[in-house]
């Protein structure tokens, strides 16, 4: 019998526990087996199955924790996101949840605020770092959810373990937490104490700047795109996060070879943002001006637009005659000289320049503020990576899809991993290179396939009907052959506009 089969068999007497005690007006015992099992469960095949996350939704609901209910809950919709009962339940438990905290609330408040410092603990906004004791439910002394396990978790996730965020001190959290103990040599307890918060907090500070500074360069992207007055596809939007992550996780890196740091970031090569007002034209003529900013600033416009000029600054020949045709595609009079019309036009055209310029500086003074929060290092390597990410982002938000990629950072749209289900040993399941695999399997029309970082059974079922169109082994399992397929594909499909792209 095969690991799932196990798994499923093991649901299905779980299902059969809850029945009984059902029956029996609430056996606690039974309940318990059943949980236990549905935990077992989840340890193993926690990113493939949604079942367990079902059962324990509703064995929480039932038993007065409407908060844990909905985190199960909504974890199981993440891998079964049509299942209508979870999803119905989970509009249940979501009311019943506030009604509960609406109780907490009240209690507190009559209870004053000695009193009402535990609720605060469990329910209220996530600290900047770990402070409490953390553990299983059954620590009858420890918390066992709320935004604290939820930060740990994720620590947990930099630390390179791979966990689901589910915000419950579940099993698989409990074994990270022994894991890292046993690595830093402190009391292997699988609970978090001092000791052990000493060892994650450094990361947590990682983690929550991240968090702080992915949200913020989201807004200027998102705003970027509103001021051009696009709408941003739901593929842009899931590539954006998927690229913000990965530009602050580039910052922090270390260059392959060595070299000497540069003493600090290096900011992108502006021109001044002034529009153009004098006439421009060829050198010789009475009253213009034939070269300077003005004249580059005519260049980086045509260029733009695809007519073949050099932004030498300089108004040559070719500058000359691309300007005509410009002047002829828009309804110009030609003339082969900025003035009037097509100097409005030409500025109409230089807002959007603008534009894109304000926005890549408030992207480098947001990253720049990150990497002095974390107090990195400014390597050249990883500083033209930095530049080279950030370019990719605005085009991405512009055009609705990646442009052509520098060599030196194509590398990071490359699957390199053996990539697979969390049951499969030595295999990553989770992460940015299974995130990647996602966008590329949706874009290649396998619409099931949600992109959650996580080898779910929809990722290994779209693996292996790839693999079949490929007339590959159909192991649902990315291996070296699979990936050699999938990356030769990989920047063509993420590199392409999708005809209902609002771009």
């Amino acid at each position: 019998m095969s690991d799932l089969q196990q798994a499923h068999q093991w649901c299905a007497q779980a299902r059969q526990y809850l029945k009984s005690a059902k029956a029996m007006k609430g056996s606690k015992a039974l309940v318990m087996k059943a949980v236990d099992l549905y935990q077992q469960v989840l340890e193993a095949h926690g990113q493939e199955l949604s079942e367990p996350y079902f059962g324990l939704g509703y064995i929480a609901l039932a038993g007065g924790r409407p908060d844990l209910a909905v985190r199960f809950l909504q974890n199981g919709l993440r891998l079964s996101p049509d299942h209508a009962r979870m999803r119905h339940l989970l509009g249940r438990a979501r009311l019943a949840a506030e009604k509960f905290n609406a109780r907490q609330e009240a209690l507190a408040a009559s209870a004053g605020a000695e009193s009402a410092k535990p609720a605060e603990t469990h329910a209220g906004p996530p600290p900047n770092e770990l402070i409490s004791d953390l553990g299983p439910e059954q620590n009858a002394d420890k918390i066992s959810s709320g935004p604290e396990v939820e930060m740990l978790q994720r620590a947990l996730q930099k630390f390179g373990h791979a966990l689901m965020v589910t915000g419950v001190y579940d099993r698989p959290t409990y074994a990270a937490v022994r894991s890292l103990q046993s690595l830093h040599k402190i009391p292997v307890t699988g609970l978090v104490d001092a000791a052990t918060r000493e060892q994650i907090n450094p990361m947590v500070k990682v983690v929550l700047s991240e968090q702080d500074s992915q949200e913020k360069l989201k807004d200027i992207l998102m705003n970027f795109a509103q001021v051009r007055g696009q709408n941003v596809s739901l593929f842009a939007q899931e590539m954006l996060l998927e690229l913000l992550e990965l530009l602050l996780q580039v910052v922090q890196d270390f260059p392959s070879e060595t070299e000497d740091a540069l003493p600090g970031p290096r900011a992108p090569e502006l021109w001044p943002r002034e529009y153009l007002s004098s006439r421009l034209g060829n050198m010789g003529q009475m009253g213009i001006v034939s070269k300077g900013l003005e004249v580059q600033r005519v260049q980086q416009i045509l260029h733009q637009l695809g007519y073949p000029v050099k932004i030498n600054g300089q108004f040559d020949l070719q500058t000359f005659s691309e300007l005509n045709r410009f002047q002829l595609d828009q309804g110009l009079t030609v003339t082969g000289i900025v003035e009037g019309p097509t100097r409005e036009r030409l500025n109409a055209l230089l807002e959007g320049i603008f534009q894109e310029e304000a926005t890549q500086e408030a992207i480098f003074e947001e990253v720049a503020r990150f990497q002095a929060e974390l107090q990195l290092q400014h390597w050249p390597t990883i500083e033209k990576r930095r530049a080279l990410l950030s370019e990719v982002v605005i085009t991405l938000i512009k055009e609705g899809r990646l442009p052509e990629l520098d060599p030196e950072i194509a590398p990071y749209f490359q699957l390199q991993s053996e990539l697979g289900p969390a049951n499969r040993p030595g295999k990553v399941s989770q992460g940015r290179e299974v995130r990647l695999l996602q966008q590329v399997l949706r874009k290649l029309n396998f619409d099931k396939v949600s992109i959650n970082g996580t080898y779910d059974s929809e990722t290994y079922n779209a693996v292996r009907a790839f693999q079949m169109s490929k007339k590959l082994p159909m192991t649902g399992l990315v291996d070296a052959r699979s990936r050699e397929e999938l990356n030769a594909l990989i920047l063509m499909v993420l590199g392409r506009r999708e005809p209902d792209d609002d771009h």
